[in-house]
């Protein structure tokens, strides 16, 4: 229904009993652009970053502000349901305000490094673990002045995808709490820092992908290359499955009681608790 701002759109509408309606609509700019927030859920202590793109709606500038007043929360809770990713830069940017930029994030596998395995090996690779070597893309996290350094709890739902499940598992590789093993086992993970992840399963859709003109002033979108973790785990169709599982409220209303938030202050509490038992042994 695109058109010239200031020409009318006429629609009709039929509806389920049958009867149709006839709209006129005039056509004027708008945008679906989300601003991302930072809210204090306890002060001084708890904080919430809500995170609604890594795409273009991703402001670095508006980003660095509200790191400035995060990093001095002991607890963080990143919101990043339904951000379906963007930029891989933007993810880099973000990273760094949680993660070492020597630290990997994982790495992108393409054909090239497929080419470079059968050339040194004179075979087919294994699995992807095995081409990670020959990956030209170890993605790493940006240089930046402040690292947040308390707990974190990061809130998934089906539409955290790309981009966002690149940031979620690496944290999860590089400070999960929890880690779930091959056999299905729960096992304890690093303490410098305790992440958790609650909400739903993500999406499982980590391909890079690049965009083409096509006809008619189409764009087709075709993949690049497949990722794998850290701990070289594929997202592809394997989506993150949450520490803590949550289902997403059926509608989203402006200030209504979010569960996600109340069961990250109960990680954090638990959290809490556990470092103080460590100190006193």
């Amino acid at each position: 229904m695109t058109g010239a701002e200031g020409s009318v759109a006429k629609l009709r509408v039929k509806k389920a009993n049958g009867k149709t309606f006839d709209y006129e609509i005039k056509r004027r700019a708008f945008s679906t652009r989300q601003k991302d927030e930072l809210k204090w859920i306890e002060e001084n202590k708890t904080a919430m970053i809500k995170v609604n793109s890594f795409d273009r709606a991703y402001d670095r500038n508006v980003i660095a502000d509200f790191m400035k007043e995060a990093v001095k929360a002991k607890n963080l809770i990143i919101d990043l349901r339904s951000n379906g990713g963007g930029a891989v830069t933007n993810l880099f940017d973000f990273a760094g305000y949680f993660l070492d930029p020597k630290q990997d994030l994982g790495a992108f596998l393409d054909k090239n490094a497929v080419r470079s395995y059968k050339s040194e090996f004179k075979a087919e690779p294994a699995d992807l673990n095995s081409l990670i070597p020959f990956s030209a893309g170890i993605m790493k996290p940006s240089r930046k002045p402040m690292r947040f350094k308390g707990n974190i709890t990061i809130l998934i739902n089906g539409g955290t995808g790309s981009a966002s499940e690149i940031f979620t598992a690496a944290m999860r590789d590089l400070y999960g709490r929890y880690e779930i093993d091959s056999t299905g086992t729960v096992v304890a993970s690093k303490d410098e820092i305790e992440v958790s992840i609650a909400g739903t399963n993500s999406a499982g859709a980590v391909l890079f992908s690049t965009y083409a003109p096509a006809s008619n002033g189409f764009y087709l979108q075709y993949p690049l290359a497949d990722y794998v973790t850290p701990s070289g785990k594929r997202l592809e169709g394997n989506p993150i499955q949450p520490d803590v599982k949550i289902e997403d409220p059926k509608v989203w209303v402006k200030n209504a009681p979010d569960r996600g938030i109340e069961i990250a202050q109960a990680i954090f509490e638990r959290a809490r608790l556990r470092q103080e038992r460590i100190k006193k042994q």
